[in-house]
């Protein structure tokens, strides 16, 4: 890498196209995360969200060659009762992975250009609140060093766990490595809704006749399912209603979108929306019809993704952010991933130190004494 790097900064909705256009032309690519760092994403999700927040994507060049990108934007945020201007990710809480894109060679001298540049243009920006990041991501602990060293307070706070099957070999000897109850119990859930009709796996693309048709059903299932949940809906039904559908719209073949449907009969039971890039599968926003909740359709929609994903030869079926338990039934493996809040040395910012660093930890801790407290009690009654 040259000793001298410069910094390219977009500050308008054109020149984070422009800046996003490096993921698509192959100038770079990320190391671990190759959909929500991908150009498809961050443009689709800036297009429909980025006129409630403020541009601020940063490239550092080698010459003409990009070797970082860090694809940012300056939202309000609101914390412990103060308006604040937040630096984040583009993508926001939507990217279940969030982070840099850095070329390997030369990584620790690129982020601190990065770290150097946020610290410059500083009087945009009041709190960086950076989430889901990867905690092994490779760029986590030079830009922490790169921080610290121009004197900002930083928390790094373990956020939740990805849950995912590495694949290998066969399908059909992977589900025989399976649990023997889980294994019994998908047999025999798919019998019982056999009986009510052929069951049918299908993968839908853009250029289907029916595709649209199928999207409403989808949607307005995914807004039933949450409603029998007691789960709110999406803070902005509607932009997120265009994103998935222009998401859709953008997709190609082995990239992008991976949209499913279960039929039984010629009724859909279930959808999957999700995505697949650089051998992953990614389970994102999965649902199904209520009235088939007895046939479990959610477990066997994952058996008949699963089988897709070995059978396209992708390398991981990742079940992204949360460990709910029924993901467990399918695999052991999982990630975690995590959020990274940068301050000034500021009373506002030494105020927010303290409690994203001390006193929050301190009261979840006292959150789980109590539940375990109460379950012991709960118990001696009983």
């Amino acid at each position: 890498m040259a000793s001298v790097l410069s910094v390219r900064i977009a500050t308008t909705g054109e020149e984070v196209h422009s800046l996003l256009r490096y993921l698509r032309e192959g100038a770079l690519s990320a190391e671990r995360d190759p959909w929500f760092s991908s150009y498809e994403w961050l443009s689709s999700w800036w297009e429909c969200f980025g006129d409630e927040r403020e541009p601020f994507a940063v490239a550092v060049l080698d010459g003409e060659r990009p070797v970082a990108l860090a694809p940012l934007c300056v939202g309000p945020k609101r914390m412990l009762g103060l308006r604040m201007r937040a630096l984040q990710f583009i993508g926001g809480s939507d990217s279940d992975y969030a982070d840099m894109v850095v070329a390997p060679e030369g990584r620790e001298e690129a982020i601190a250009k990065l770290a150097a540049n946020l610290a410059e243009q500083r009087g945009m920006w009041e709190i960086a609140e950076l989430l889901h990041v990867r905690c092994d991501s490779p760029n986590l602990h030079p830009l922490l060093g790169s921080l610290r060293k121009l004197g900002y307070l930083t928390v790094l706070a373990f956020w939740k766990v990805s849950p995912y099957v590495a694949i290998k070999g066969d399908f059909q000897e992977y589900l025989g490595r399976l649990s023997k109850n889980h294994q019994y119990d998908l047999r025999r859930k798919e019998r019982r809704l056999h009986s009510a009709g052929p069951i049918r796996f299908r993968i839908l693309g853009a250029a289907d006749p029916d595709v649209r048709g199928h999207f409403e059903q989808f949607w307005e299932m995914r807004r039933a399912r949450l409603a029998q949940a007691g789960r709110p809906q999406l803070y902005d039904e509607c932009r997120h209603r265009a994103l998935y559908w222009k998401l859709l719209e953008r997709s190609e073949p082995g990239h992008g979108v991976h949209f499913s449907v279960l039929l039984c009969g010629e009724r859909p039971i279930a959808y999957h929306f999700g995505f697949i890039a650089g051998k992953k599968l990614y389970y994102y926003t999965p649902t199904f019809d209520p009235e088939f909740h007895p046939f479990s359709p959610g477990k066997l929609l994952i058996k008949y993704l699963l089988a897709d994903a070995f059978g396209r030869g992708c390398e991981e079926f990742d079940f992204l952010l949360g460990e709910e338990p029924y993901k467990y039934a399918w695999t052991s493996h999982s990630r975690g991933v995590c959020n990274l809040f940068v301050l000034p040395r500021t009373v506002r910012g030494i105020a927010l130190y303290l409690w994203f660093g001390r006193v929050k930890p301190a009261l979840k801790r006292q959150a789980w004494l109590v539940r375990l407290v109460r379950s012991v009690r709960g118990e001696k009654r009983a």
